[in-house]
Parts: structure tokens; C-alpha cells; sequence
């Protein structure tokens, strides 16, 4: 639900997409620095996840530069689910988590 609700707000703000990415790249990255130095406060996952998280939203930020002036930027909004799927496979695959 929660990824719905950022999908839309992306489409909603779709003039700053890059930014919009920018944003989820460095709460990603946060989080990425929180589980680091053990103080992320929730359950410990692999560092690898957030680290491929901030990747793809950084190259999400990419594409929506570059497609910045033209209509076909709504059409990357879609895909925008990739950038937490390595957290929800993670999820699915680790029984403890479930």
C-alpha cells in the first residue's frame, strides 16, 4: 500500500521526478548508513538491499533527467516498484520475516 501511495505522489509531483527520486535514494541511503553502524531500528537485512535500492533510484534519477521534457517521463512512474523489490523478494524468501 505503502509503495502505491509513493507511485502516486510521483505522478502527482511529475515535474520533479528527479528530485522525487533523489529523495528515496537518500532515505534508502539512510537507512544504508543506519544499518552500518547498527542503529537502524528495525529487523537486520542484508546491506546489499538498501545499497541496490539507492542504485536504482539514483538511476531512476538518471532517466527522469533525461526524459524530463518529454511525456514519455509518466511512463518510467510504473517501474518505480523495481527499486524496493530486492527488499520484498528478501521478504518473501526469508521465513522469519514473514
Amino acid at each position: 500500500m505503502l509503495v502505491l501511495a509513493g507511485e502516486f505522489a510521483l505522478l502527482f509531483f511529475n515535474r520533479s521526478l528527479v528530485c522525487g527520486y533523489l529523495v528515496i535514494a537518500g532515505l534508502f541511503g539512510g537507512a544504508l548508513g543506519l544499518r552500518v553502524v547498527r542503529l537502524y531500528p528495525g529487523r537486520p537485512e542484508p546491506l546489499m538491499l538498501d545499497a541496490s535500492a539507492v542504485l536504482l533510484a539514483l538511476l531512476f534519477s538518471l532517466f527522469a533527467g533525461w526524459l524530463s521534457s518529454s511525456p514519455w517521463r509518466l511512463g518510467i512512474i510504473p517501474f518505480s516498484s523495481l527499486i524496493i523489490l530486492p527488499h520484498l523478494v528478501y521478504i518473501v524468501r526469508t521465513p522469519s520475516l514473514k
